[in-house]
């Protein structure tokens, strides 16, 4: 039949995997493989990326996670207990008929609580779960039992150690069932391989649990052992010619052709065709906006539904008391509106059509725009023509479905201004917008400056708003805080960020694993042209560069490895401003 690679760890398993998911999906593609899997280690952090680079080049997507078990369970975890347990491979199951998974289904769901309990309440050296979580999250997911660091690899330490792998595997079989576990073989010339895999296969004959062939890839070609190697030295701090340093047991967690795969399991064909299998029924999809999907929107009347053809601001609305109280409470006008505060007054009376989102969002518009022209002053023939506009930029935003949106960000923006916490005036396409300075999210007249709607909002080119606010550094985690509080903590994360080794940070770590100490890593980084973003390729053009790398032959291996590790993800950490609800 074929093989897929259902193990494959890429650079988002933070220095334990040397190639991007993108390099991943293209050899796969150039392998002629059907699908391709991203397993990196409890996180999905290169999920998207690879989904996007096997959707492009034609494969089928497989989205997992490598993840560690604790079998006392995480009550048992004594923080001064050395590193232990074992980890196993979780794929997420697509859906019936054959269609795949996506962000909804239940596998996608629970594969997230799973890895999120990991990271917040089972980090031990590493983020783990025991048995009893994984128990009452295993809908939807198919596991794979590892190799030499899985359950199966018990066996290694004795009679007693393959009396401990059979208990566990019993007990993967009690949480999975027989259709959704599969015993994995792997043969990557590791010392103990062999071993794993009698029993392996012995368990299976016992318990009719299939096998499945993986390979366990962590970089494209066999020579990337070596950039992997570095990037183990470089987590761990230890120099490459420690003499206590453990090597790389192997060359062998390339991504390898079926041929060579066949080649290595004359005995498991079966086991080999069947990734095929798994595979197909494990494809994942990510599902795009539009539509989106906006919090604290959905009201207790629901609009009725539009006849085929209309426009949404054209469409029927339920207009009623109901909801201009749920909205009202939602998206409360600010200060300046003088009207009751929602937290400590009751909801004043609905104004006539303002029940519904669309209306709401009007009604708010309209009382801002009255509002500023009151408050400038503006002369009275020119009234028309900013509510001209203003009509023009509702029916627009109105259409594309945007009026929830601008209505969460006036929220925290007003809501910021109300506690004296200073905003930025506005900047950015947002500035040309008018709805924008009638709802308090800019304070820039675009009348008055002659700004363009349409480089904020096009019918054409339908995307998220783009609107670029500033809040004051010193109270920017207060205005983070009220969100959290609004929407609820489990609903509002700020983002991530990837710190990568980029060509001074490569040099360093390169150097420190090379023995040099720090003045002398430093003093190469520093040779690198202060230019944002250049790559290291480009740096040792520059002639003070490129002299000591030619000169020094420390120099010159530390230019060389350092070419191999740029570009990496190195650590994760969280981003100052931006926010997800």
């Amino acid at each position: 039949m074929g093989f897929v690679h259902l193990s494959a760890r890429s650079q988002f398993s933070l220095l334990d995997g040397a190639m991007s998911p993108k390099a991943l999906a293209t050899q796969a593609a150039e392998l002629g493989l059907p699908a391709v899997a991203l397993t990196d280690t409890c996180n999905f952090y290169g999920a998207f990326e690879c989904w996007k680079a096997a959707k492009g080049a034609g494969l089928d997507f497989v989205l997992g996670t490598t993840l560690w078990l604790w079998p006392p369970g995480l009550g048992e975890l004594n923080p001064r207990e050395p590193d232990g347990g074992f980890h196993i491979t979780l794929l997420i199951e697509g859906g019936e008929e054959g269609a795949p998974a996506d962000q909804k289904s239940a596998g996608y769901k629970n594969l997230c609580a799973i890895i999120t309990h990991a990271i917040f309440d089972g980090m031990h050296y590493r983020p783990r779960v025991d048995f009893e979580f994984l128990e009452a999250h295993a809908e939807g997911l198919v596991c794979l039992t590892g190799g030499l660091n899985g359950p199966m690899g018990e066996v290694l330490h004795g009679a007693e150690g393959e009396e401990r792998a059979a208990k566990h595997v019993e007990h993967l079989v009690r949480i999975f069932g027989e259709s959704h576990l599969f015993f994995e073989l792997q043969d990557t010339g590791v010392e103990g391989q062999p071993a794993v895999n009698e029993l392996a296969r012995a368990l299976s004959a016992r318990m009719g649990i299939p096998t499945v062939v993986t390979n366990d890839c962590r970089y494209v070609e066999c020579t990337d052992a070596v950039t992997l190697d570095l990037l183990n030295c470089i987590a761990r701090g230890v120099p490459v010619d420690h003499p206590d340093r453990l090597p790389l047991a192997t060359d062998q967690h390339y991504i390898k052709t079926v041929e060579e795969m066949r080649a290595l399991f004359p005995r498991d064909l079966a086991a080999v065709d069947r990734t095929v299998e798994i595979a197909e029924r494990c494809r994942f999809k990510f599902k795009m906006a539009p539509p989106y999907f906006f919090p604290a929107t959905d009201p207790p009347d629901a609009d009725p539904l539009a006849p085929e053809g209309v426009k949404k601001k054209d469409a029927p609305r339920a207009d009623s008391q109901a909801n201009w109280e749920y909205f009202y409470k939602a998206f409360p006008p600010p200060r300046d509106y003088n009207m009751p505060d929602p937290a400590v007054a009751a909801v004043p009376p609905k104004p006539d059509g303002a029940g519904s989102i669309n209306g709401y969002f009007e009604w708010y518009v309209s009382q801002g725009l009255k509002l500023r022209l009151e408050q400038l002053e503006t002369p009275e023939e020119q009234h028309a023509e900013y509510w001209d506009r203003l009509r023009f930029e509702m029916d627009i935003i109105e259409n594309m479905g945007f009026p929830a949106y601008l209505l969460i960000v006036a929220e925290f923006i007003n809501w910021a201004k109300d506690h004296e916490i200073p905003v930025g005036p506005g900047r950015g396409s947002g500035a040309g917008s008018l709805v924008n300075y009638s709802m308090r999210i800019t304070d820039i007249d675009p009348l008055r400056f002659g700004l363009l709607m349409e480089r904020f909002l096009n019918p054409e080119r339908v995307s998220m708003p783009d609107i670029d606010v500033d809040f004051c550094q010193d109270r920017r985690e207060e205005v983070i805080e009220h969100t959290r509080k609004k929407y609820g903590e489990p609903l509002v994360s700020q983002i991530i960020t990837y710190g990568k080794l980029q060509a001074k940070a490569a040099l360093k770590d390169v150097a420190r694993v090379l023995g040099l100490d720090f003045n002398a890593a430093d003093r190469i980084a520093k040779l690198v042209p202060n230019e944002l973003g250049i790559k290291l390729g480009k740096a040792l053009e520059d002639e003070r560069l490129k002299a000591l790398a030619e000169g020094d032959p420390i120099v010159g291996r530390v230019a060389n490895l350092a070419l191999r590790v740029e570009g990496m993800t190195r650590q994760t950490g969280v981003h100052a401003a931006g926010v997800v609800i």
